[in-house]
């Protein structure tokens, strides 16, 4: 973990950790042990080690087994292999408001609270482009990049947003994760083509549901996609 990761994560454990629905998760790009990263923008967020429900990674068509360390802040993934895709699934839990405060617990356990709502998070990572990084994974929510090869600063590229395995119109696709205010939304195909730019990208769509049940309202899915420009 590099000393920007360190000195973030010191300062989300100081400052306390913000319960924006709009946060990522995703696989850093660093490896080989790849760290498990939450925030907001540049803000890199401490987090409870079991919210990281699965890390999976491939090497072509192969899926290569993963070993993640929960006892580091963040928690750490490393591959049997040298990865081309990871992904991440992170159960960010209930979070209800209470006096304009947001806290981590469901409905049922804070009452008078205004509103309520289930957090989960789905995080991709590119490292390399082989076809493998064409082809959906089977998380709840994914964004597909549908480039042949890396795309580079100045070009565009097209991504296809699924939920539960279908494309889903209307999304709202930010370019700099959750943090941004620029947007674009999907067509009746699901796809949308975003501009390159130079450097690290983190893509971020999130969609609402009903949630049937007392914790909450609502669930919130949110997913991205996280690559490095050649």
């Amino acid at each position: 973990m590099n000393a920007l990761i360190r000195c973030l994560v010191s300062a989300a454990c100081a400052l306390g950790v913000l319960p924006v629905m709009a946060h990522d998760a995703w696989v850093e790009l660093d490896g080989p042990r790849y760290p498990v990263l939450y925030g907001h923008g540049a803000d890199v967020l401490a987090y409870d080690a079991t919210k990281v429900q699965r890390v999976r990674a491939w090497q072509g068509a192969r899926e290569l087994d993963v070993a993640l360390d929960r006892s580091v802040q963040p928690v750490a993934a490393q591959g049997s292999g040298e990865p081309d895709l990871m992904t991440v699934e992170f159960d960010n839990g209930f979070w209800s408001k209470v006096g304009g405060e947001w806290k981590n617990l469901p409905r049922t356990a804070v009452p008078e609270a205004s509103e309520a709502g289930q957090s989960l998070k789905f995080g991709k990572t590119v490292l390399r482009w082989t076809p493998r990084v064409r082809q959906p994974v089977g998380l709840r929510m994914e964004i597909v990049p549908l480039a042949e090869r890396a795309p580079r600063t100045g070009e565009r590229l097209t991504l296809r947003v699924l939920f539960e395995g279908k494309p889903l119109a209307g999304a709202a696709v930010e370019l700099d994760g959750h943090a941004s205010a620029s947007t674009l939304r999907t067509d009746e195909r699901g796809e949308v083509s975003v501009p390159v730019r130079a450097g690290r990208q983190l893509i971020g769509v999130s969609h609402v549901i009903p949630y049937a049940g007392p914790e909450a309202e609502r669930t919130t899915l949110a997913a991205n996609l996280r690559y490095q420009t050649p």
